[in-house]
């Protein structure tokens, strides 16, 4: 089975273009909704947070506070490094079985959808990488759009984002989702899907 990576940052799309992969057949895991999974109370990956952060990263139902908890880790780089540790650790056991439910399926392509690809480490579990970028403005104005921030707070999540430049160094393949281009986003994400499939044929 050839993985595929799919990755880009906040404002780019990217959710776009793994609806078009879906749209084509190829099963898509999204590793955000698996890191909302396992902050559920009761998950193991729940249990270790609370054990190093502490019970203030709850909210009044005892479930993680997304936003109280990214308040507790950020200030401090170690803190930080610590909940990606502990966050990519149990989103990786999930996504090696879901993998390995796939292959056992005979899918000849299957893609992580994967905002920290590189950071966590998933990228080493994929076959081929692809990253969607966007220029800058139409960033700005999607998170603004999706999100309901002003263009000030909006512009300050994205200073701290990777650059296109830092994933087009790392990619196989890039898509470019800028608003200039969202007339020929779908063409090009359909022509990789076709470039892929032609690669996964070849393996077999």
């Amino acid at each position: 089975m050839l993985t595929v990576g799919l990755t880009g940052s906040t404002g780019s799309g990217k959710g776009y273009v793994s609806g078009i992969f879906k749209e084509s057949g190829i099963p898509c895991l999204d590793t955000d909704q698996v890191c909302r999974d396992v902050y559920r109370k009761g998950e193991a990956c729940y249990d270790d947070l609370v054990s190093y952060f502490g019970e203030s990263i709850l909210n009044a139902e005892g479930e993680i506070d997304r936003k109280a908890l990214l308040d507790a880790a950020f200030p401090d780089r170690e803190k930080y490094e610590k909940l990606n540790s502990i966050a990519f650790f149990h989103i990786m056991k999930i996504t090696r079985r879901w993998i390995a439910e796939r292959e056992k399926e005979g899918v000849p392509i299957a893609v992580i959808d994967a905002p920290m690809l590189f950071e966590s480490g998933f990228d080493k579990l994929c076959g081929k990488v692809v990253s969607v970028v966007a220029d800058r403005a139409t960033q700005i104005s999607r998170v603004m759009r999706r999100d309901g921030i002003s263009e000030e707070v909006a512009i300050s999540r994205l200073q701290k984002q990777k650059s296109n430049a830092y994933y087009e160094s790392k990619s196989d393949y890039v898509l470019d989702n800028s608003a200039a281009n969202e007339g020929n986003i779908w063409t090009d994400t359909r022509r990789l899907v076709g470039t892929l499939r032609r690669i996964s044929a070849d393996k077999r």
